[in-house]
């Protein structure tokens, strides 16, 4: 994966599976289909499943089924499960399992130039592990931090020891963004939206939602006094309320939409893309070339322009892709905000605004590019019907634009001077 060297950087991790080795049968014909699901940072990704074999080649180096998990830190553990597949209904038979920590990859690699030409990579080859076939199971244990520390801290409970942090930095290194500025005095864990999220308060003042699974922080609730304890209840629409004890004796009540609770998955992908800088630069790019074309349409004089009322083929294309891009944009929003998109009416009133602007834009853009592109009772040299027409202008083609101003159709003999 890419190389994240210092201490709470996260890494992105690629995982290719290559097989396994003596698997035990599940039928008296001495049967199997086995396939294995990776988990790492509270997702999981598995393999194809191999029909009718109990050591499985899933595939070689840098060739196969390729695992890509995002955001893993080096204290993060890796869980390799495999499964038979159970055919004709029925659960899938759990087989066994194994596990490590990233950093036993991390450790056991040596950086090496990306031959895309991106940053340092580290590749490991872990081969053989052992798989045990006791269930894998890990219980936690969430505790609040001092004065001193200011983190949370989850515990596993079968070693006695901290799996990870909340904030992954230091006290000395958090700030407002990443961690609680003073003692942690509440923790609450609750599904929200098919995922666990953690609640916490502190006498900062703040109620902080975690991602529990990589320790990052999702939203701050600030308040006015310092907050004693949290609680939290998730509505019928999907939302959420977070309700937070204060030191004055007030409780102070969130709604947080359940859009802000989504950290993991595609949708986090297609939700971190869109914000992202690149996509934001290309969408003001695309504003910026169809305003530029407007902008020339606009300085052309009279008999620079199409003397049938078309537009130029090449401001047509620009602005039905500038609109499209718009549209693309607005659909991905949708499919990740879901009901958010579009309820409570009081706060998302501008989307419903864009909406209309949107396809009423794209509906006239349409429609004009419909009318330039099928105009047919034209003389020869203007391309009637053709996709890319020429621009008859009156500089250039004087006679032709004058006989159709006065009325002569070049297909209607009935228009024609002495008729």
């Amino acid at each position: 994966g890419d190389d994240g060297g210092a201490a709470g950087n996260a890494l992105d991790v690629t995982v290719f599976v290559l097989g396994c080795r003596d698997l035990p049968a599940m039928s008296l014909h001495g049967r199997l289909s086995p396939y294995v699901r990776v988990e790492a940072g509270g997702e999981s990704r598995q393999t194809k499943t191999m029909y009718l074999s109990r050591s499985p080649v899933f595939g070689t180096p840098g060739v196969g089924d390729k695992m890509v998990f995002r955001q893993l830190y080096k204290d993060d553990e890796m869980v390799l499960k495999v499964f038979h597949s159970v055919t004709g209904g029925g659960s899938d038979i759990y087989l066994g399992h194994t596990k490590f920590r990233i950093d036993e990859l991390y450790n056991t690699s040596k950086p090496e130039e990306d031959p895309n030409g991106g940053p340092p990579i580290r590749i490991a080859v872990a081969w053989p592990y052992e798989i045990d076939t006791r269930p894998h199971q890990v219980l936690e244990l969430l505790s609040g931090g001092g004065s001193v520390d200011r983190r949370i801290i989850r515990w596993d409970l079968n070693s006695y020891k901290p799996l990870s942090f909340f904030p992954r930095e230091s006290a000395s290194a958090a700030s407002s963004v990443m961690g609680h500025q003073s003692a942690v005095t509440g923790l609450v864990l609750a599904e929200n939206g098919g995922a666990r999220r953690l609640y916490s308060s502190s006498l900062d003042g703040t109620v902080r939602i975690w991602n529990p699974y990589n320790g990052r922080s999702m939203e701050a609730l600030q308040n006015p006094a310092e907050a004693l304890g949290v609680s939290q209840a998730k509505m019928p629409d999907g939302s959420v309320r977070v309700f937070a004890a204060l030191g004055d004796g007030s409780v102070v009540m969130t709604r947080i939409r359940s859009g802000k609770l989504l950290e993991a998955g595609w949708r986090l992908e297609l939700s971190n893309m869109l914000d992202s800088p690149s996509v934001f630069a290309f969408i003001m790019l695309a504003v910026l070339l169809d305003l530029c074309a407007g902008m020339y349409d606009f300085s052309l004089s009279d008999d620079q322009k199409d003397c049938f009322g078309r537009d130029n083929p090449v401001n047509t294309y620009i602005t039905l892709s500038v609109l499209s891009i718009f549209l693309f944009e607005l659909l991905a929003r949708m499919v990740v905000r879901g009901k958010d998109f579009w309820t409570p009416f009081a706060e998302v009133r501008w989307n419903y605004f864009e909406v209309v602007v949107i396809i009423v834009s794209l509906s006239i853009a349409v429609y004009k590019a419909d009318n330039d592109f099928t105009m047919t009772d034209l003389p020869p040299e203007a391309g009637g019907g053709n996709p890319i027409y020429p621009v008859i202008t009156a500089q250039a083609w004087p006679v032709v634009c004058a006989n159709y101003s006065a009325g002569i159709s070049p297909t209607d003999p009935s228009t024609w001077p002495g008729a």
